[in-house]
């Protein structure tokens, strides 16, 4: 009888792993040949989808093997297996290797088009029974029966087409973006900046051109590297940001003032004006979103944002201190600006000499592009080298929750994020004095 147990034993142990029919995931795990690829499934959150043992809906796994792993380029690997930027690029990479269904290796036929989970077909080619994929990878292993699928082994990673193209090669290969990649290609080194990254592109389709007139186009392509430039950098944003990973607020553009991001039941809006329609479009080197008006920055500087917001007296004061110029040009930086009424508050200020003026100027200004969202409780430092402190009291008004900022204690900010070139603008109801 203790022979007979043994000998069950034993046979049990002997059965192939898909004979005792795990899951897609529990089988690469068991298996010992699949360790890199369910490494990558767990970091990709795709581990649970593929682990299904009862009720499941059915997949075809083209699994890499490990040898298959060693051949791709270590830092692409290590980018999308370390850098959270690239998860939605390592996630479809995955996803262009499980099919919808069943399919054993008899029912492929030489050369199928079979559709991927990630959107994109794998060719294959069958001589002899041997069956190949996208021409390179060799299915090694066949029918290797899951719970919720089959498996085949492969040879080599398939390679999905967006991680053969940077952000320019995928915008140039897509109908609708002729007007941005001539655009694009007119602005003397952008192309090559584009390729570069990562990058998040907000791509204006034709039709969102088409918009803005035949005229205005010609105008801007005969000014590549003014206004042109300044319009297609104010679209690009540092870093990959799916659509999932937008939030409301506002967002640094590569040009440097800011997006600002809606979302609400309508959709995603930026700047109030353009929607964003197809998303996630990934290229090597990022994601581009498709979005329906074309985006205008801020035209104007510091200095001319505080004339046309009304800030006289602070400009008069900037002009006597000998600021307008760093103002204009310099940045970026955030102003706390004081109200013309808040300036008649201090009384007169004639007398000040310029040095004076310019010591309690710069202690209304602090270094970088600081949003509202972004203010925090404590001392902050300012171009004058001392410190200011921020002090933030959340309260509700009629059901609505109001935030109050002040500053030093006394001075209010009454208005916030007016957007400027090179920094943006808080107004505030008290002078500040350092």
């Amino acid at each position: 009888m203790k022979k007979i147990g043994i000998a069950i034993l034993s046979l049990a142990l002997a059965i192939p792993v898909a004979a005792r029919l795990l899951s897609i995931f529990a089988i690469a795990q068991e298996d010992g040949r699949f360790t890199t690829l369910v490494a990558a499934l767990k970091i990709a959150g795709l581990d649970s989808n593929l682990n299904c043992s009862i009720n499941c809906r059915s997949f075809t796994a083209v699994a890499p093997t490990d040898n298959a792993f060693a051949l791709l380029d270590k830092a692409l690997v290590t980018k999308l297996t370390t850098n959270k930027e690239y998860l939605e690029h390592l996630k479809q990479l995955l996803l262009y290797h499980v099919i919808p269904g069943r399919i054993l290796s008899g029912a492929i036929n030489n050369g199928a088009s079979i559709h991927t989970l990630q959107g994109e077909a794998i060719k294959a080619t069958k001589v002899n029974g041997k069956i190949t994929l996208n021409g390179s990878a060799n299915v090694v292993v066949a029918n290797i029966v899951a719970t919720n699928g089959v498996v085949h082994a492969i040879d080599k990673v398939l390679i999905p087409s967006f991680l053969k193209k940077d952000l320019v090669a995928v915008a140039a290969s897509t109908t609708n973006f002729k007007t941005l990649v001539a655009a694009v290609s007119a602005v003397p080194g952008l192309v090559n900046v584009l390729k570069t990254g990562p990058f998040t592109i907000f791509a204006p389709s034709d039709a969102a051109f088409a918009k803005l007139g035949t005229a205005t186009i010609n105008s801007l392509l005969a000014d590549p590297s003014g206004r042109l430039a300044e319009i297609l950098k104010y679209h690009v944003v540092p870093g990959i940001v799916t659509k999932q990973e937008l939030k409301g607020g506002y967002i640094p553009t590569v040009f440097g003032p800011s997006i600002k991001v809606d979302i609400s039941s309508s959709g995603s809006f930026l700047n109030g004006v353009s929607k964003i329609g197809a998303a996630n479009i990934l290229a090597s080197n990022g994601v581009i979103h498709v979005i329906d008006t074309v985006l205008i920055p801020p035209p104007k500087n510091l200095a001319n944002t505080l004339i046309d917001k009304g800030f006289s007296s602070l400009v008069a004061a900037a002009k006597k201190a000998g600021l307008v110029s760093t103002l204009s040009t310099g940045g970026p930086f955030t102003i706390f600006a004081p109200t013309n009424a808040a300036f008649a508050k201090l009384g007169d200020i004639s007398s000040l000499s310029p040095a004076a003026l310019k010591n309690i100027l710069l202690y209304h200004v602090i270094p970088g592009r600081v949003l509202a969202k972004d203010l925090k409780v404590g001392a902050v430092k300012t171009v004058q080298g001392t410190t200011i402190h921020v002090n933030i009291a959340v309260s509700t008004v009629n059901g609505t929750r109001v935030t109050t900022v002040t500053l030093d204690g006394g001075s209010k900010v009454i208005n916030t994020d007016t957007i400027a070139m090179n920094g943006v603008i808080h107004a505030i109801n008290k002078v500040l004095m350092p």
